[in-house]
Parts: structure tokens; sequence; C-alpha cells
């Protein structure tokens, strides 16, 4: 197996099947009465069981400075808040995880866009072929929103 295809299934495919598990479990954790600030908590908490196991398991020191830890914390921050506005949606609106999860999962635009600007990335990729991924993106999105009956 290449290079490339290893770093798009380890970083792409099998987050995804993480990724789509998780909502999953956001669904089940969030319709079994389970407060928001606790859901947020304990999640936190599986984050850190896992960062210390990675610790132990991976081939790196435990390295930081100053600003790693300020933008590992900005990640913490802003994802714990999506989590959150996830987990009160689900419980005090009656929508449905297979509607709002393609449209919350389109966080993958804004990424797109910064990763552009911010880390030059237009000059690594195909501008054509990124753009008309972005636009189905989009299309999808607006058709899922508007599936709702």
């Amino acid at each position: 197996m290449s290079q490339q295809t290893t770093a798009l299934m380890l970083g792409g495919v099998l987050p995804a099947l993480m990724f789509g598990f998780s909502n999953i479990f956001i669904k089940v954790s969030n319709s079994s009465g389970i407060s928001t600030s606790a859901y947020v908590t304990i999640v936190g908490v599986a984050v850190t069981l896992v960062g210390i196991i990675s610790g132990f398991t991976a081939e790196q020191n435990f390295m930081v400075n100053s600003k790693s830890i300020f933008f590992a914390l900005c990640v913490g921050v802003t994802w714990a808040l999506g989590q959150l506005m996830i987990a009160l949606a689900l419980q005090k609106f009656p929508i449905p995880l297979s509607v709002i999860s393609p449209i919350f999962n389109s966080n993958t635009l804004v990424t797109v866009l910064i990763a552009l600007i911010i880390f030059n990335e237009w000059t690594q990729v195909s501008m054509g072929w990124l753009c008309t991924g972005a636009f189905l993106t989009t299309i999808g999105s607006i058709v899922v929103a508007r599936s709702l009956v």
C-alpha cells in the first residue's frame, strides 16, 4: 500500500467510521437522560483517557510548548462547544440525527476554505476537483435539510 493510500485510510476513512459511530453514540447517550454538561464532561474524560493511553503506546515523547498548548486548547474548546450544541439540539428539538449530522459535518467546507488560505494548500490540490467536491457537499447539505417532513 502506498504512503498516500495509507494516509487516506488512517486520516480519512478510519476517522470517518469513528465519527460516524460517535454520532450514533451522541444520539443514544442524549436520548437516555444525560444532562448536556455531564455528557460533555464524560466525553472529555474519554478523550483524556485516549490521550494518556496513546502516550504510552505511541512512539513519541510527550512534547508541548506554549503555542501547541494554546492551539490544542482551542481544538478542545471549539470541539466541545460543537458537541454541546449537537447534544442540545438532539435533546430540545425533534430533529433526526440523520438530518443534522450531514449538516454539521459540512464543517469540512470551513476547514477547506481556511486551509486553502492559511496553509497555502491551494498550491497542493486540484482546485477544479476541490471546488466540485465542495459544491456537491453544499448541495448535499441543502438537500438533506429539505428532507424534513
